[in-house]
């Protein structure tokens, strides 16, 4: 396609651009349904079984418990799910639920991509959704990660749109640490972000940011100790996390199959909350102990952040076919990190691409802490979903825009 035709389909598209967003979404629910049909009733794996089960135990019982377990898994998921059951729904809804998180994503992706680039931009970004068969696989699964990126991405909406209060993103983003608590860490990026960006005036947004993100939080720690009489902020799994990813047997890609036997024997007798504690003490024991096979593995893991080769706990999932699906996926993604990087230089970085790009590097480093999967990056892989949308804003770009000198504000976007 000759320059001059992309630039007249460019400007048809965002002359129609709702009623291509909305043609969008409409094609991923179709998706959504025929593909959560073919699954038909049955959980393939643990954790679906799990999450649905501590649903039951909220509808059923009133109760939030797994086992002797009060607090093992983040809350907010098991939570939704237990509403929809309530309201009838079976797995073939829930599934459906997730596409519905799905389809508010492609919304929100608009929405951000637009502010970085053009309209084009937002459609390119939402569109892609349909492009990247792991999110549809995800989004298929009763898995807490298509929730955590719709959280995620509405989250960063409402952060730079620069809105008089940041309360209701406050709120958002405690939502999605309820969701997936690894998240957490990334309040401080964002507040050192908007410390860069807002430069005067930026106390009262962060004040308001750090209400909206405590409240919730509270709640659910002081249910925890009511219920535990212990003060734990979100769930007592950490402790399992870190040790899986930081023992003799881990590696780049054990995840959770890495052999903790030994440890998971010690423990049997303990509480939850002693138990939780004791897998953090053990692992950060093994670290301290192999302080140099400790930073190789980081490594090794940091750079399995980047893959999408896992190994599954759930064998009957493991194929080549799956692996190939996975990897043409996320090349483009890769491809993206790595080509806005080098062009910012050149053109330099708006501030909701900064952020973007922030969030997204500042969560490996996080995940590498405890281990890298594909599946538990998923959320993140949003963002990227929302670079690319930015990058392609500036290959077509107008005559104007051409001449102009890049600007770097993102009210001036």
């Amino acid at each position: 396609m000759a320059a001059g035709d992309l630039e007249l389909f460019v400007a048809w598209a965002e002359r129609h651009h709702r009623r291509i967003l909305v043609l969008l979404i409409v094609i991923e629910l179709a998706v959504g349904i025929g593909y959560s049909a073919s699954l038909g009733p049955e959980l393939r794996y643990w954790d679906e079984r799990e999450y649905m089960q501590l649903a039951t135990s909220l509808l059923t019982q009133h109760e939030y418990r797994f086992g002797n377990d009060l607090a093992f898994r983040p809350p907010l998921y098991p939570i939704v799910l237990a509403v929809a059951r309530g309201m009838g729904a079976q797995v073939f809804s829930l599934r459906i639920l997730n596409f519905g998180f799905l389809a508010g994503a492609m919304v929100l992706l608009d929405r951000i991509a637009t502010a970085a680039a053009r309209a084009a931009a937002g459609l390119l970004a939402a569109a892609w959704v349909l492009l990247n068969p792991v999110m549809i696989y995800t989004a298929g699964t009763l898995y807490p990660q298509t929730l955590a990126g719709f959280l995620l991405l509405g989250f960063v909406a409402l952060i730079v749109r620069e809105a008089t209060s940041l309360f209701g993103a406050g709120v958002v983003f405690a939502l999605l640490v309820l969701t997936v608590p690894s998240f957490a860490p990334l309040l401080g990026v964002s507040v050192l972000w908007l410390w860069q960006t807002r430069k005067r005036g930026v106390l009262r947004p962060v004040l308001e940011l750090a209400a909206g993100t405590a409240l919730p939080l509270a709640a659910w720690t002081l249910r925890n100790h009511a219920v535990l009489g212990s003060w734990v902020l979100v769930s007592t799994n950490s402790g399992l996390n870190l040790l899986y990813g930081n023992s003799e047997h881990a590696t780049a890609n054990s995840g959770v199959n890495a052999d903790i036997g030994t440890y998971v024997s010690a423990a049997a007798g303990l509480g939850e909350v002693e138990r939780d504690h004791y897998y953090r003490d053990m692992a950060v024991h093994w670290i301290a102990a192999n302080a140099d096979v400790a930073a190789k593995l980081y490594v090794a893991k940091l750079v399995h952040y980047f893959s999408s080769n896992d190994r599954l706990a759930t064998a009957t999932e493991t194929s080549a076919l799956r692996t190939v699906i996975a990897t043409a996926a996320f090349v483009p993604l890769q491809l993206t990190l790595l080509a806005r990087s080098v062009l910012a230089k050149r053109f330099p970085l708006k501030p909701v691409e900064l952020l973007l790009l922030s969030l997204y590097l500042a969560n490996a480093l996080l995940a590498a802490v405890f281990f890298t999967r594909t599946r538990l990056r998923v959320p993140a892989d949003f963002l990227l979903l929302a670079l690319l949308g930015g990058l392609a804003g500036l290959a077509v770009r107008s005559p104007a825009e051409k001449d102009a000198r890049p600007v770097a504000r993102f009210s001036e976007s």
